[in-house]
């Protein structure tokens, strides 16, 4: 026998003073497994109600059952009451099923959806089904949009919180305003049933967070796990798909712009990538959206707080920074730009006390180039660089559109991300690649080959040959991308490969989005180093403490100071970052490959 523990936390908020019902437990019943086991939340009086709003109810429940592998676990049935006879009902299915149902003045529709088939009733989406997996936290909210009712929701997956795709949308009367928000906590001491579709880890040494990070987002774990059959390009949906081709297609780049400036991430997608008209191709990450689901969600805007990446130390929003700092921080990455320059004219021409003024702050604190490569690398403006990176085209899009303009304390104290950003990392990567990151690679490889372990769908290893570096894709493909930009990936361990090839002792060894493993301590990272033989080590990850990449607890830069004191950091520098993160390329080099300051 099994038990099941479910914690529900109901906060209800008024508006108008429309609200007249709210909350009163009743216990909950145990049955066996198969049958549904209904915690509901009753009207009482207005008064009660008055009084005790600002409070949390808690209800808990539990169920025996004893099949371990039965996906019908559990379910809570949450009912809600209003004044003008309406009533919205949730009934979540451990693993199986939502079910929505919305009752007005005696009539009643129901939502279901399921692994078996489409929803009905007036979904916003093809999917409403959530499975329900270990540690998993769901709160779901509402939001009353003109004549109809948004229900979102958040996932929390193991710690790493992810927006899910709105979920549906229900009709609703204009006298029927309210705010809403459930949480609930389910917790399964039983093996997760094959049928439910759970989060895979990240690829191998690239892995994102995910929308999935600490936040969602990201987000940290693209795509679930695949066979270990080589897989040249490709890009599922688009059988005419050539990396080449794409990226030196000029007009197939601008009418890809052009579509991204009118906030059409689907239509963009589909002219850049040739994706079919009706797409329905499914991007896992902590949560599984699809690309017409993550569109809607992009022209809700700013509602329910899906972009707000800034807040107080008191926890309260700050407000969205404006679309002139959004520009001047995109800037900064341009190749069209001097980055040191644009950088440093992004701090001085930020108000003070602004959100731009902040992340000004961050960078230019963070960023590090070795006084003795100060010169070498000083990356001048490039009008025509020696390759287009459409990866940059969608993140200064992401920019614009969620109202991000860079990390910093303020961003720090968010943890969520985006749907936007499973669909980037499927196509592109974990990490976007800036002109002075692969121009800083190019002159510190200094014509030797760069071994890129952990290359994950092969984006970084296509722009860097791009840019005239031999590069060696390594990654063992426990996970699966949409696109590969790559056909020669050597499907192994990257100790292994290092092994064979002279512990990489002539190459550069380049790390993107190094996996944290699951106890944090980062052995994928440090047996790597501990394996190469060589001089140059490369690495993108975060440089704050959210703990996505490499170490949970220390950033790159510090376990290579405490732990391998041999090797010096040459390069720190910020890279383009999804709203809610904060990436950097570091560089470490070691023996006399360390430049030296000459004396003055």
């Amino acid at each position: 026998m099994v038990t099941t523990s479910s914690n529900v936390h109901l906060r209800l908020c008024s508006w108008a003073g429309r609200l007249r019902a709210l909350a009163a437990t009743s216990p909950t019943t145990s049955q066996m497994a198969g049958t549904v086991v209904p915690c509901k939340v009753s009207a009482v009086f207005w008064p009660i109600m008055r009084c005790l709003m600002s409070l949390p109810y808690m209800a808990h429940g539990s169920s025996a059952y004893g099949n371990g592998n039965d996906a019908r676990a559990s379910s809570l049935e949450i009912l809600l009451f209003f004044v003008d006879d309406s009533a919205v009902a949730i009934t979540l299915v451990s693993g199986d099923l939502l079910h929505i149902t919305h009752t007005a003045r005696g009539s009643t529709e129901q939502a279901q959806a399921g692994p078996s088939g489409r929803p009905h009733l007036t979904t916003l989406s093809e999917q409403c089904t959530i499975p329900i997996n270990v540690g998993m936290n769901l709160t779901l909210s509402f939001c009353q949009m003109s004549d109809h009712i948004h229900l979102m929701g958040i996932f929390f997956v193991t710690g790493i919180p992810a927006r899910g795709p709105p979920l549906a949308m229900i009709p609703s009367r204009s006298d029927c305003s309210f705010s809403l928000a459930v949480m609930i906590s389910l917790h399964r001491r039983h093996a997760i049933p094959s049928s439910v579709t759970i989060p895979q880890p990240h690829p191998t040494g690239s892995s994102p967070p995910a929308p999935l990070g600490r936040r969602i987002a990201s987000h940290r774990r693209p795509p679930r796990a695949m066979s270990r059959a080589s897989k040249p390009p490709r890009c599922v949906g688009s059988p005419s798909f050539r990396p080449d081709e794409v990226v030196d297609d000029a007009p197939r780049l601008q009418r890809a712009r052009d579509l991204l400036a009118k906030d059409d991430l689907y239509e963009a997608s589909r002219a850049l990538l040739g994706l079919p008209e009706r797409d329905t191709y499914t991007y896992h990450a902590t949560a599984s959206v699809k690309l017409a689901e993550v569109q809607h969600v992009v022209r809700l805007g700013g509602v329910n707080g899906l972009h707000g990446w800034y807040r107080n130390e008191d926890g309260s929003p700050r407000d969205p920074p404006p679309r002139a700092d959004i520009d001047a921080y995109i800037a900064i990455f341009n190749p069209a730009t001097a980055t040191a320059s644009a950088l440093k004219n992004f701090g001085t021409n930020a108000k003070k006390g602004s959100i731009r003024a902040e992340a000004a702050a961050r960078l230019l604190e963070k960023r590090y180039v070795h006084p003795a490569l100060s010169s070498k690398l000083t990356v001048p403006k490039a009008k025509s660089p020696p390759s287009q990176n459409p990866y940059y085209d969608f993140w200064a899009w992401s920019c614009r559109n969620l109202e991000w303009c860079g990390p910093c304390a303020s961003s720090e104290r968010v943890a969520t991300s985006h749907h936007v950003l499973p669909i980037l990392m499927h196509h592109f990567g974990c990490a976007t690649p800036s002109h002075e990151a692969l121009e800083v690679l190019r002159l510190l490889a200094a014509g030797r080959a760069v071994a890129d372990v952990g290359s994950g769908n092969g984006y970084w290893t296509f722009l860097l040959r791009r840019y005239g570096l031999t590069v060696h894709p390594v990654d063992n493909m426990q996970s699966e991308w949409r696109v590969n930009w790559v056909d020669d990936t050597s499907l192994t361990d990257g100790v292994k490969w290092l092994a064979k090839h002279a512990g990489g002792k002539d190459m550069v060894l380049l790390l993107v989005y190094p996996v944290v493993g699951g106890d944090g301590k980062g052995a994928f990272t440090r047996d790597l180093v501990r394996a190469y033989r060589g001089d140059t080590l490369a690495v993108v990850g975060t440089q704050n403490g959210n703990g996505y990449t490499g170490f949970r607890d220390v950033t790159m830069d510090e376990y290579m100071r405490r732990e391998q004191p041999e090797w010096t950091r040459v390069v720190q520098i910020p890279l383009p970052s999804f709203a809610g993160k904060d990436e950097a390329l570091y560089i470490f080099q070691r023996g006399e490959r360390v430049p030296h300051t000459p004396p003055p």
